[in-house]
């Protein structure tokens, strides 16, 4: 019995010093990811890694998306910039700082970020002007959490007694993504001004949802909030002429689907 627990840990252990034993995680831009030790690097024209089961791969720097340490292997590397007898870049491996963030194959990477979302608004105020909305953002990602950008949209109104309408939103938008898994939550708020016709205005719309992620920076997004426009209402005289306008806030329940890039 003591032998069969002594050969229970003994391949318990050389199971995980095997897959400690893998220091890099290659990211390519096709969204596929392979861990290894990095025996080569060409600046700006290749990179050969190695894979747990021996085998070597090379890939042109144009594929590398990044690459980062795994936190299981033991010391943390980098690469510096002494050459090789053979005259390239060879893997000197020397000690350095923990990143500022934690990082996986779904995290999102500092850099350019697109999204566009397709909702739908139930109007909850007595305009009952429901809308169509379709919008776009597009900005720069700070960390794994963090993104500002710029964006518009067009929101297609209709209502029981009133005809239809098309506006026209632009806004700033700020959002945050509380980790770096698979599936993360986040909060996302898109404030500015609306353009049209009949709705013109403070444009506000805040929500939360869940990013689920596809590949290494793309991935479907699902949320629910609450859409604040102004619209535009003419007061008019006693002979039926424009004499000035109201603008009432017209609000509604938002439930978006969307996808980021």
């Amino acid at each position: 019995m003591k032998k069969l627990i002594l050969l229970t840990l003994l391949i318990f252990v050389g199971v995980s010093l095997s897959a400690q034993d893998l220091p890099e995680i290659v990211y390519l831009k096709n969204g596929n990811l392979i861990r290894g030790e990095i025996i080569q690097i060409i600046p700006d024209k290749s990179l050969e890694i190695r894979s747990k089961d021996g085998k070597v791969y090379v890939y042109d720097m144009d594929e590398v998306l990044s690459i980062e340490k795994n936190a299981a292997a033991a010391p943390p590397r980098r690469y510096n910039d002494r050459r090789t007898s053979s005259g390239h870049y060879g893997r000197h491996a020397e000690e350095f700082s923990e990143p500022m963030y934690s990082s996986n194959e779904y995290s999102l990477h500092e850099g350019y970020r697109g999204m566009f979302d397709l909702g739908y608004s139930v109007s909850v105020d007595v305009a009952e002007l429901n809308r169509l909305e379709f919008t776009t953002s597009h900005g720069y990602q700070f960390n794994p959490y963090l993104f500002l950008g710029v964006g518009g949209g067009v929101s297609f109104y209709h209502g029981n007694d009133s005809e239809s309408t098309v506006s026209f939103p632009i806004f700033i938008n700020p959002r945050i993504d509380f980790n770096t898994g698979k599936i993360s939550p986040f909060i996302d708020l898109k404030g500015g001004y609306t353009l049209g016709e009949d709705v013109e205005g403070l444009y506000l719309s805040p929500s939360i949802g869940a990013r689920c992620a596809i590949t290494t920076g793309t991935a479907i997004n699902f949320s629910m909030g609450y859409t604040l426009q102004q619209l535009e209402v003419p007061v008019l005289n006693e002979y039926g002429r424009k004499i000035d306008s109201s603008h009432p806030n017209i609000g509604a329940i938002t439930i978006k689907i969307g996808f980021d890039f």
